[in-house]
């Protein structure tokens, strides 16, 4: 008799889709099973709650996989309660990189959670499959229990003894596990009328390094795992089939260190011939590298486009990285790798870790200069996070003293279910015995900054200018902030209440949470958006909207500040008037999303300097040299563009805000007109 299965990777969905990728885990995981024992058993996957409380009505499922992440741990949970409930006799399961890793809390997991019957430690293709085997001779729970399936935690509430299996053998080539996507499994996935889903490739699984705040590092992933290219073409195939076109669909690739490889080459070739044939993908992301720089590059410069290097640093402080097993490609190098790509027109990306042992205020923000000195696009703050699984959380609870830790909501995973309210929360540290808590908080302020106006690219051309003059940009951005921090304006008031919302968010427990937001009034609130969002998301979208001709003076009058020592008083004057009237006119944001397809196709402005030329000049020369008396610039939106706009306009209003938000704060330059000389 067929045994029906279930495996869920639910994604909270009041606030929009948090998560837009196809689960590819628990697809992989189905289809192990599935070519396994072909005939014997009926795999469904799901995303969404409606979908799977629709289909339990008349499909009784006799085992449940949960995917359990940091951002839909509790929903999962929450829901597979309510189908044990119904259904007694299911087996339920849970794996992913956020369960329980020590022992004392997998009891109490297993306390808390006694619906749960199996947890399954890394990767779960197969212990997953000897536990459906199980499950077709009939094994209750008694006997699963103790079938000690490598890899697997179970309770026994008859003898109240936790057992625990180490973990077995890996699979050991991606392409053991068929397609998920060929196979069929996961066709649902590309039919969904109500939202587009990205498509998420796995070319590699392991990481060979040893940070100890990720969850890839140590033994066990330690070695490589990869797909063919053969199996990586047929998917990229049937993707382009279903998105020709589509600027607005993402391709995901699951790979910790991206480019350092032959095969990654051969896979960007891959992509560049679904670009040309397709049309598609706009956007590609992964995460580059660590090692191995020119042939980043070199694999970089294979797509067509919508490829960042995408490198993090996590730290620039020798003692910091040393102290979390981390080693960076020298810093030199890493500039020569960028400064190589953008003669390629690649841009570059990075991620900072606030919050790390040893890392101070000051090295942070030296950190910061370095990076911004290096002429970095995009510079990601995040906060450090406790993830299950890794050496820093077991280091970090060992020895707390002097730390705070913190839980807050994680943006937008909030829900009412049955009637109760469900928050998926994390753990951050917010104070050090190196970083206070104010500082703390004056770094996530200047992180505000960064991300408003040097990552969305508002002004590329004034920074630019500023380095000509020996001005630099961190400097800009540091006074910038210091002014919002002492001033009573409409735009200091949103950095206010940036930092006082940066405050709130955070609670000495998870119980202290709940019980805060359970209040009617707050659970308004958090489903109306107002306290659910990422912050920097939302402060930002504020800072560069709310009074954006306020902000482009801002940031006019500083880089007036710091450039009077090194220029021309009268000079100075005309182009800072040009870098305005050209800010102004073009860089808009929340004029061009008001007006949408309402925007006019070709607009005129005047200017002194040819600014345009001038910045994407190669040479050295200074802009005074680009002096005209009146130069007439075209400022025009693509069909692309107005195509973008109208895909906005149809979405509702939270999924418009989600989309938005993305756009806003990662690829705000999209949405700006092309700005050249008339003919």
């Amino acid at each position: 008799m067929k045994k029906n299965i279930v495996l869920c990777d639910f994604n909270h969905t009041m606030m929009g889709v948090h998560n837009e990728v196809m689960p590819l885990g628990i697809g992989h995981i189905g289809s192990f099973i599935m070519q396994n024992y072909p005939g014997m058993v009926d795999i469904r996957l799901y995303k969404f709650v409606d979908e799977f409380l629709d289909d339990i009505k008349i499909f009784k499922p006799d085992l449940m996989g949960l995917a359990l992440y940091s951002w839909n741990t509790k929903l999962n949970l929450h829901i597979a309660r309510h189908t044990k409930n119904i259904f007694p006799e299911l087996i339920v399961i849970g794996g992913g990189p956020n369960i329980p890793s020590s022992r004392d809390e997998t009891l109490r997991f297993f306390n808390k959670h006694p619906f749960v019957d199996i947890i399954i430690d890394k990767d779960g293709e197969i212990p997953c499959s000897q536990i459906v085997q199980r499950i077709l001779h009939d094994d209750n729970r008694e006997e699963l229990i103790h079938s000690n399936i490598p890899g697997t935690s179970m309770f026994d509430q008859n003898n109240n003894e936790l057992i625990q299996n180490s973990v077995g053998a890996r699979i050991n080539s991606l392409d053991e596990v068929h397609s998920p996507y060929i196979n069929g499994l996961m066709s649902k996935f590309f039919k969904y009328s109500h939202i587009k889903l990205a498509p998420f490739i796995e070319t590699n699984r392991g990481c060979p390094h040893t940070c100890t705040f990720c969850y890839a590092s140590g033994e066990y992933y330690s070695k490589l795992i990869w797909a063919s290219i053969d199996k990586l073409k047929q998917e990229l195939e049937y993707f382009g089939l279903h998105f020709r076109n589509q600027h607005n669909v993402r391709l995901f690739v699951a790979d910790n260190n991206f480019g350092i490889y032959e095969q990654d080459c051969k896979f960007a070739e891959l992509v560049r011939g679904i670009q040309e044939k397709y049309n598609w993908p706009r956007y590609v992301y992964t995460t580059t590298g660590k090692i191995r720089p020119q042939k980043i590059l070199e694999t970089a410069s294979k797509f067509k486009w919508g490829f960042k290097i995408d490198m993090s640093l996590q730290s620039l402080d020798d003692k910091v990285l040393k102290n979390i097993k981390r080693k960076n490609i020298e810093f030199d190098r890493r500039i020569q790798l960028q400064n190589e790509g953008k003669k390629k027109g690649l841009h570059s990306t990075t991620d900072i870790i606030l919050g790390l042992p040893y890392e101070t205020k000051e090295t942070f923000l030296l950190g910061i200069k370095k990076v911004l000195g290096a002429g970095i696009d995009k510079i990601t703050v995040i906060t450090l996070i406790k993830l299950n699984g890794t050496t820093l959380k077991e280091q970090l609870n060992k020895h707390p003293k002097n730390y705070l830790f913190k839980h807050r909501i994680v943006p937008r995973q909030i829900g009412i279910y049955f009637g109760e309210p469900i928050f998926d929360a994390e753990e951050v540290v917010v104070q050090t015995p190196t970083l206070s808590f104010s500082d703390y908080l004056y770094c996530r302020g200047f992180s505000l900054i960064i991300q408003s106006i040097h990552n969305t690219a508002l002004f590329p051309e004034l920074e630019k200018f500023l380095k000509e003059n020996n001005v630099h940009v961190f400097d800009w951005l540091l006074n910038i902030y210091e002014r919002l921090r002492n001033e009573s304006t409409v735009l200091a008031s949103v950095l206010t209440l940036f930092l006082e919302e940066t405050t709130n968010e955070l609670f000495d427990s998870e119980e202290a949470l709940h019980k805060y937001y359970q209040q009617d009034n707050k659970i308004n609130k958090l489903l109306s958006y107002d306290l659910s969002a990422n912050l920097l998301a939302k402060y930002t979208n504020k800072l560069i909207s709310r009074d954006f001709p306020s902000l482009v003076e801002l940031a006019i009058k500083t880089a007036a500040y710091l450039l009077n020592k090194s220029h021309k008083k009268n000079d100075l004057s005309i182009i800072l008037d040009d870098f305005n009237r050209l800010y102004i006119n073009s860089r808009n944001i929340e004029q061009i999303i008001n007006n949408g397809t309402k925007l006019k196709e070709k607009t005129y402005i005047n200017l002194t300097y040819d600014i345009m030329r001038w910045y994407h000049d190669s040479n050295t020369v200074e802009i005074r040299n680009y002096k005209e008396d009146s130069i007439q610039y075209l400022i025009s939106f693509s069909k692309d563009q107005f195509f973008f706009f109208k895909s906005l306009i149809a979405l509702n209003e939270k999924d418009f805000e989600v989309k938005m938000q993305y756009y806003i704060n990662h690829k705000a330059q999209d949405l700006f007109p092309t700005v050249e000389k008339a003919p």
